[in-house]
């Protein structure tokens, strides 16, 4: 009884080493810039007529409501610039990111073995968005009358009316501008493992 209480604690008694080490870190960063320019819309509303007259320069009306229950009427020595006004948005950004991980474990004894671990990366970015958007003229009335000694241009403008008389001394514009949107981003990164 004596020699298997000796062995047992024989066997209990074996040498063991263990060691562990960990190490790890991470870091993050972000970088965000916007800009924006906003148009403010004007109105004329008229329970008759509406008369806009230029004795010299031109008739300009940009991202406007114009409403008369009867007639509109505008009359311009030079040119009718119907125009829709731009609101815009500028956004652009940065990133950047960075982490390592070391791990180390050793171990004798009944299972012997060696454990290495390492691993770094890094990653980068950047973006950037730019968009336009319009906001149209609009006229509405029952009956409008455009009269220019020169151009008459229509950029981004609505007319609604039952009677439209149109009397252009140069040329006759209608444009429709479109929104856009433009956009980029770009990423890159690399890392180590062993």
């Amino acid at each position: 009884m004596a020699d298997a209480v000796k062995n047992q604690t024989g066997q209990q008694g074996a040498v063991l080493l263990s060691v562990e080490a960990g190490f790890g870190f991470k870091t993050a960063g972000k970088e965000q810039n916007q800009h924006y320019r906003q148009s403010r819309q004007s109105s004329l509303k008229a329970g008759g007529d509406i008369n806009i007259r230029s004795r010299e320069g031109d008739i300009t009306v940009q991202g406007s409501n114009i409403t008369a229950d009867d007639t509109i009427r505008l009359d311009s020595a030079r040119d009718i610039l119907l125009q829709s006004a731009q609101d815009s948005q500028h956004q652009d950004g940065k990133n950047r990111n960075a982490g390592v991980q070391v791990g180390v474990g050793v171990s004798v004894g009944a299972q012997t073995g060696v454990y290495i671990y390492a691993e770094a990366a890094y990653g980068k970015g950047k973006n950037r968005t730019d968009s336009q958007t319009h906001q149209n003229t609009l006229l509405q009335s029952d009956k409008l009358q455009l009269s220019s000694k020169g151009n008459t241009v229509l950029n981004g403008a609505q007319a609604h009316a039952r009677r439209i008389d149109a009397d252009v001394g140069g040329t006759l514009y209608i444009e429709s501008p479109q929104d856009t949107v433009e956009q980029e981003s770009k990423q890159s990164g690399g890392g180590i493992r062993a």
